[in-house]
């Protein structure tokens, strides 16, 4: 059909099934052909932005994808914001991917949103905000419909995870220092062996 007619509209529908499949080099691939025609709709930018992020090209990905969030920031259920976000993290820009996520928690509070961003708080050393978005999460888990658990059970999963990790690091923050033996002053008189 795209060989018959190589049209954007051709190349976007091929870029989506290639895109479900998950086979992302192709389907970049046409949609780069289809935004060479044409770029008035913001959707095959957004495509070829979650292609990019899939495949790492974490640049590329930023540059499509705040073009979509310029014109909608709330596009794909606010995923495009999501993708942007941890993008920008990736690519170590901290402070853009801090301002990108503190926007997703304001537009969205789908799982895998409040998921990557407890993920990021807690890659930041903001244990205690990462456990609290991870808890909400979770807190939703009793009333979600089974086909909701099924759905978000990655994102479930990795809030748990995010609440595990972030306990561990709060009890080594808490905890004492280990005490040494050659440093530390001893009760023990000098010239007398320890337990004696």
């Amino acid at each position: 059909m795209v060989i018959e007619n190589p049209s954007a509209g051709n190349f976007e529908e091929l870029g989506d099934l290639l895109l479900d499949e998950g086979k992302y080099q192709p389907a970049k691939e046409c949609f780069d052909r289809a935004l060479g025609s044409r770029t008035d709709s913001i959707d095959p930018f957004y495509k070829r932005g979650v292609c990019e992020f899939e495949l790492g090209d974490w640049a590329a990905a930023v540059a499509d994808l705040e073009r979509v969030v310029k014109v909608d920031p709330k596009y794909a259920y606010s995923r495009a914001q999501s993708l942007l976000a941890r993008s920008l993290a990736k690519l170590g820009r901290t402070a853009e991917a801090e301002t990108a996520f503190g926007r997703l928690l304001e537009l969205s509070s789908s799982s895998e949103s409040l998921a990557v961003a407890a993920e990021f708080y807690l890659a930041q050393g903001r244990a205690e905000e990462a456990r609290e978005i991870a808890r909400r999460l979770l807190a939703r888990k009793v009333t979600m419909p089974a086909f909701q658990r099924r759905r978000d059970r990655v994102w479930l999963r990795r809030a748990s995870k995010v609440i595990r990790a972030s306990a561990q690091k709060s009890s080594t923050a808490a905890a004492p220092p280990a005490r040494g033996t050659a440093t530390e002053e001893s009760n023990t008189p000098p010239g007398r062996a320890p337990g004696r």
